[in-house]
């Protein structure tokens, strides 16, 4: 089983390496089938980060070999990066990405702008190229509303997109009854929101994700508890599985 959801690199004031992020996965992956996971670098919400450290970042977690999981980066791609003209097609030849991470409400993607239009086109493009996925930030508030990005999902019906932190309203539904391109991922869903979609015709949809370490933080600074990323990871897993998701999203890949 893969998760779809993991992050490393710098979260607010605190830093996540990817050695303790792996190390605290592998510890329980294996009783719960885990297998491979797709990650991203959280560095990439820093104003003032360059595609090449987080290309140093990314080099460093692929470095890092496991017996129990296999580690695959998306890249995290900024409205900066298209600002600075850097080529999509150069900056994925960098490693082998199991895909591109979009995030509407930390990078605002101006629809109007012709760079961004012309970015999120190659974006597209790219996924439906080579099957690979775009794992896009979703939410409740307008910037992060996933039907902004409409267009693309009619332009580029062979392009997979990953509607993450995944909630059954009447906007998802809409688009998992129109675009059969589209997926969601569990990722900070709490449990009552998982069975409602586990529960659902939509249910081959739903891919397995936990925003760890992401959680940790929550738990730690909004909560005030003193857990352990092992004891975080485990707890993310158990969430999801008392929903059944386990038993429903095991595929390997969409």
């Amino acid at each position: 089983m893969i998760d779809y959801h993991i992050h490393i690199g710098q979260f607010r004031d605190h830093y996540y390496d990817s050695l303790e992020v792996f190390s605290a996965i592998e510890e329980f992956a294996e009783k719960i089938h885990i297998s491979r996971i797709y990650y991203s670098s959280t560095s990439s919400c820093r104003s003032d980060v360059s595609l090449e450290k987080i290309e140093e970042e990314i080099a460093y977690a692929q470095s890092l070999i496991s017996e129990k999981i296999t580690q695959l980066p998306y890249l995290w791609w900024t409205t900066n990066y298209v600002e600075q003209n850097i080529s999509i097609k150069s900056a994925m030849e960098s490693f082998d990405y199991c895909g591109i991470k979009l995030h509407p409400l930390a990078h605002n993607w101006d629809l109007t702008d012709s760079k961004h239009i012309e970015s999120l086109c190659q974006i597209f493009q790219w996924s439906s190229d080579n099957n690979k996925p775009i794992l896009l930030h979703s939410g409740d508030s307008y910037i992060e509303n996933p039907l902004r990005f409409e267009k693309y999902y009619k332009e580029f019906p062979n392009a997979k997109v990953i509607l993450a932190h995944c909630v059954l309203t009447d906007n998802i539904i809409f688009l998992f009854d129109n675009y059969p391109n589209i997926y969601g991922d569990t990722a900070c869903v709490d449990h009552n929101h998982i069975q409602t979609l586990m529960n659902s015709k939509y249910k081959h949809r739903i891919l397995f994700g936990t925003d760890f370490p992401i959680t940790h933080y929550w738990a730690h600074h909004l909560h005030g508890e003193h857990i352990s990323l092992q004891e975080q990871y485990k707890r993310d897993c158990q969430i999801l599985s008392k929903a059944g998701l386990y038993s429903d999203c095991s595929r390997e890949e969409i």
